[in-house]
């Protein structure tokens, strides 16, 4: 039994940890980790929203006649999971590479917002305007519908994971070459360091946008239906 668990240990349980350290492994499991409390804490208000009461009980009813508000911040937290956890990567990938953490996440959740394609509220014709005025109720119900460009929330999720591992770590290594290689904006010494890191993150913020915009919306790639 002995020998056994000795070889675990040298085959799998020693080769896994050092797989565990890899750095963009360890990003991306820290940046999941930090997304958990929100997780638990917005999970309650589902629980709320679906009360393990009687029927009968006046709370239940209470509960359930308002559960399209109660479950707001559940989907706040949970239907949007994966951009904190986007953010989450590209700050922790960034600083192991002694960049800047809050450039790295936000290139890396701009990265990801470029993979998702808003959709437009088409606009009704006049023929059907003048139905839509000529109703009170269909009126009111017309101009409570949102209006413009609308961002589907179907992969935000869980669901968009693993292209927000994927874009998140790509981000930051885009900013990493441009580091490294000096491909960047280099401000004088006299300029607050803010401003200077702004100013450096210029480079690799249009290589990001242009790269996955122009994948997403002029080759109209569906990363998160092919991924």
């Amino acid at each position: 039994m002995n020998h056994f668990a000795d070889f675990l240990d040298k085959k799998l349980s020693t080769p896994m940890a050092k797989l565990a350290e890899q750095r963009h492994l360890r990003a991306v499991r820290d940046a999941i980790i930090a997304t958990l409390p929100l997780i638990i804490v917005g999970s309650f208000f589902l629980i709320l929203a679906n009360p393990p009461l009687p029927q009968s009980c006046g709370i239940y009813k209470t509960l359930k006649a308002n559960a399209a508000s109660i479950v707001l911040p559940f989907r706040m937290t949970m239907y949007i999971m994966t951009i904190y956890a986007c953010w989450g990567i590209g700050y922790s990938l960034a600083k192991s590479y002694k960049l800047d953490g809050v450039t790295g996440g936000t290139l890396s959740a701009a990265a990801f917002f470029l993979t998702l394609v808003p959709k437009s509220a088409a606009a009704l014709t006049p023929e059907l305007m003048e139905i839509v005025k000529g109703n009170a109720d269909l009126l009111k119900w017309y101009q409570g519908v949102p209006q413009g460009f609308q961002m589907p929330m179907a992969n935000m999720g869980g669901g968009g994971m693993f292209v927000g591992i994927i874009v998140s770590i790509l981000a930051v290594e885009i900013f990493r070459f441009t580091n490294k290689s000096g491909f960047k904006f280099t401000m004088p010494e006299q300029v607050p360091a803010s401003v200077a890191r702004s100013f450096e993150a210029l480079t690799p913020a249009a290589i990001i946008v242009l790269l996955i915009g122009s994948i997403t919306y002029y080759l109209h790639f569906d990363w998160h239906g092919f991924i």
